[in-house]
């Protein structure tokens, strides 16, 4: 028998090599283009390998760097049952000052997207047990036989289901920005830092580390009659002189932060859908499902990155850039989709001019609102949620509580629940 030598550098290398190999049930999926997104029309053409497995493999690489960085374990098993014991410890710690966090999420969503708030109506709320008002749709509904919305011709059912691949690539972007966003703790680090609660700050990064690595590692089947939730939003369109209504719920903070911004972001989304209100209905029915988020996660943080994060887009354009770009006709959305992600010309001058003219209609908007202020009483109105300078005359009690001028010492004691990770599947098909 021949003995094989390995050094240690060598030895290393194939650590790192077997480390950052896809998940086989990742890898097999993407090599059948069974993912939420399947053969997309909006991927560019690639001369290797396909472009969604690149995407993946890429992201799965930094996925890896980030629990090295932390020292977290790869194992799944070691992982899993570390992202329970801190997210039990957050939840916990959190406990205490529910109320102040759910105002701190509705801050740093109306400071991201400076959405007038007369025309939302906004519930945040932490909760140990996330209780959607609705039933979750699991897979996807096929509309084919119902009487809700009847097509004129079979011309219009292959109209429809281009649309549906549209909305399906959103949702995937919808879910990659709302990841992206609500790990980025310059949006709320200043709360935290300055009512000493650091340790928070800690938890979130390692936990948020862990949940994206399980999500890629982690194969989970969904209970269609009884899903756990870690984190929910439901988002009910204002119509006429209806309010548009966005409720959000999660575990911990960063679960609801992100949701909040999903709904943000799946309002600013619905300028995209058809006016027929029946015939929008159908498209959701076959493109928003529980099935397709682990994947739209696992495609959407890159996917965002590749598309716009080089750019700087700031993000109260956001709901101007968004609206504009989900609203392209679906011909239009797929080519300018593919010039964005393959880098050429055209689609780097779609992304100048569409920034260019929204920030003009900000300057403009923002030039009018100035004159307006000046004709307005200068007093104070109270707008139902606690500023920047409010929260900072806060800080925290012993028992976890918010109070006015009191020396900050946090009990981080913690007691285990039962408690799961986001919905994954083995199969988003079903």
């Amino acid at each position: 028998m021949k003995k094989i030598i390995i050094s240690e550098e060598k030895l290393t290398s194939l650590k790192n090599f077997m480390d950052e190999k896809l998940p086989d049930y990742v890898y097999k999926s993407v090599k059948t283009h069974n993912t939420s997104l399947g053969e997309s029309p909006c991927f560019p053409p690639s001369s290797d390998y396909d472009f969604d497995y690149k995407l993946l493999k890429q992201r799965y690489s930094e996925l890896i760097e980030n629990m090295k960085e932390f020292e977290l374990p790869l194992d799944d098993i070691e992982a899993e049952n570390l992202l329970y014991k801190l997210t039990t410890k957050a939840m916990s710690i959190e406990r205490g000052i529910r109320p102040h966090l759910n105002k701190l999420v509705e801050n740093v969503v109306n400071k991201l997207f400076a959405v007038p708030q007369e025309t939302i109506n906004l519930t945040c709320e932490l909760t140990d047990n996330v209780t959607p008002q609705k039933s979750i749709r699991v897979i996807p509904e096929d509309s084919g036989d119902s009487d809700e919305y009847t097509f004129n011709d079979v011309d219009e059912i292959s109209q429809v289901n281009d649309i549906v691949k549209q909305r399906r690539f959103i949702n995937s972007l919808i879910q990659g920005y709302s990841v992206i966003e609500s790990e980025n703790d310059e949006n709320y680090a200043d709360f935290f830092i300055s009512h000493g609660l650091e340790n928070l700050l800690d938890l979130y990064a390692k936990i948020n580390t862990l949940n994206d690595y399980l999500i890629f590692v982690k194969e989970e089947k969904i209970d269609k009659k009884n899903p756990t939730l870690v984190s929910y939003v439901e988002v009910h369109l204002g119509h006429g002189d209806n309010k548009t209504v966005i409720k959000s719920q999660g575990i911990i903070f960063p679960y609801l932060l992100k949701e909040t911004i999903r709904g943000f972001m799946e309002l600013f989304s619905s300028h995209g859908l058809p006016e027929d209100n029946h015939k929008a209905q159908a498209i959701i029915k076959r493109s928003d499902f529980a099935m397709a988020e682990p994947w739209d996660i696992r495609l959407g943080v890159p996917l965002w990155n590749k598309m716009f994060g080089k750019y700087h887009i700031l993000s109260n354009m956001i709901p101007y850039f968004f609206a504009q770009y989900c609203s392209e006709e679906k011909d239009a959305f797929f080519d300018i989709t593919k010039n964005i992600l393959a880098n050429t010309k055209k689609g780097k001058g779609y992304l100048l001019s569409s920034t260019e003219n929204i920030e003009h209609d900000m300057q403009y908007q923002e030039f009018l609102d100035n004159i307006s202020q000046k004709n307005v009483d200068s007093s104070l109105i109270s707008d139902g949620y606690m500023t920047a300078d409010e929260l900072d005359s806060y800080t925290i009690s012993e028992e976890g509580n918010i109070e006015e001028n009191q020396e900050n010492e946090y009990n981080d004691s913690y007691h285990l629940s039962p408690l799961k990770n986001h919905l994954t599947n083995d199969d988003w098909m079903g």
